[in-house]
């Protein structure tokens, strides 16, 4: 019986998949997702938010595979289906295109069909991962027609006919040298997410009066957003406390990528290290970050994009072995930590910090940060446009 349900879906999803490549597209009808469509975040979220303040006639829908991320939209008043749902899926075979932070499974990657593809990105490459592609399984029949009718598989990959922004020419640099992306299918824009650091959002009420009480008293206040494991952090946090409390700071702790809330079970403990739960930030880290006086992180690339705000950035990579694209040391525009009784003596005169390091902050910045303004969505848009109306037929370039 689950092998017949197995087998009755995956046919289901190759119908599906054959049937979208005959709809007629609504050049009008953009849709957008992130996070295997588990989240309301990222550079599809900011630039969803601008479309639909700023250019009404789109229709930017966006869908989603998590409820809350339903409910939260709707009550937005934006517009949102579930992307395995009927109206979900009619409307992502009816879509001129798509704009993703991860791959097609953000949206529905069975209806996309011939959809064009626009790549915000979720982050700027930092540790080395291999060019892997990752497709939508399909089942037997899907493989004969990929065989007999090549041009079902058009669109299959996210990366060979996509629109890919970045932030810089050095990142333009990277996806055409390791993941062998066309040149002219690159484009430097700016993150739509780096335009609120820049232009900030105001609070959620319970979060900036929280801040706003720690500013009257007299304390700094950092956030800690480790990429990987940080065990080493909470196996020391009782010292890291006592040694907080001492310099009157204040630390924020959320773990970038990591699906459990560390810090639910001993928060409460420590009035100096708050840990912020997805209901503090709904899925998203940026709109806090303009009102920090300083970042931690290990190796998660959001250091790239706090560098335009010029504060203070440390990096703890303490439970880490990895490779990356550039050399740890030389690309880390501050102090690296050897342990983490060295956090206080860093921020103890965070003044003194930050003039240290301002020079090297500065560099890399300009050379990742092409653009300073908070005007990167527009940016996205033209781009887009001129993308769009090519057909996204550009000439392909031989490296």
């Amino acid at each position: 019986m689950k092998l017949l349900k197995k087998l009755l879906y995956f046919i289901r999803c190759d119908l599906i998949f054959i049937l979208s490549h005959f709809i007629p597209k609504n050049k009008k009808l953009w849709i957008f997702g992130s996070s295997f469509g588990q989240k309301y975040w990222g550079n599809t979220k900011y630039f969803f938010n601008y479309l639909n303040k700023n250019h009404p006639d789109i229709q930017a829908v966006w869908l989603t595979k998590n409820t809350n991320v339903l409910n939260h939209i709707t009550n937005l008043g934006y517009k949102v289906y579930d992307a395995c749902s009927i109206k979900g899926i009619w409307l992502t075979m009816r879509a001129y295109c798509c704009f993703i932070t991860h791959d097609l499974f953000d949206i529905n990657e069975y209806a996309s069909g011939i959809i064009k593809i626009i790549q915000l990105r979720r982050g700027t490459p930092f540790l080395y991962v291999k060019n892997e592609k990752k497709l939508p399984k399909k089942s037997l029949i899907f493989n004969i027609i990929k065989l007999k009718f090549p041009l079902f598989m058009n669109n299959a990959t996210h990366w060979d006919n996509a629109l890919v922004i970045t932030t810089s020419k050095e990142i333009s640099n990277i996806y055409v040298k390791y993941f062998n992306h066309r040149k002219n299918l690159t484009v430097v824009t700016g993150y739509p997410r780096n335009d609120i650091l820049l232009n900030p959002l105001p609070l959620k009420i319970a979060l900036k009066d929280q801040i706003n009480a720690f500013r009257a008293n007299g304390y700094q206040i950092g956030i800690f957003i480790p990429h990987g494991n940080f065990t080493s952090f909470t196996d020391s946090i009782k010292s890291i406390h006592e040694s907080l409390d001492k310099i009157k700071t204040v630390l924020f702790v959320h773990p970038y990528s990591c699906a459990k809330n560390y810090g639910e079970a001993i928060s409460d403990n420590y009035k100096n290290i708050i840990f912020l739960t997805e209901k503090d930030i709904q899925w998203d880290l940026y709109p806090i970050l303009p009102y920090m006086d300083f970042l931690i992180t290990d190796y998660s690339t959001i250091f790239f994009d706090f560098l335009l705000l010029d504060k203070p950035i440390l990096f703890a990579p303490l439970d880490i072995n990895l490779r990356f694209f550039y050399s740890y040391s030389k690309i880390a525009p501050g102090p690296i930590l050897k342990i983490w009784d060295d956090l206080t003596k860093e921020i103890k005169n965070l003044k003194k910090l930050s003039d240290k390091y301002a020079i090297k902050r500065k560099k890399i910045c300009d050379r990742f940060n092409t653009f300073k303004d908070a005007k990167s969505c527009e940016r996205v848009f033209k781009e887009t446009e001129s993308f769009l109306s090519t057909n996204g037929d550009f000439k392909k370039e031989i490296f």
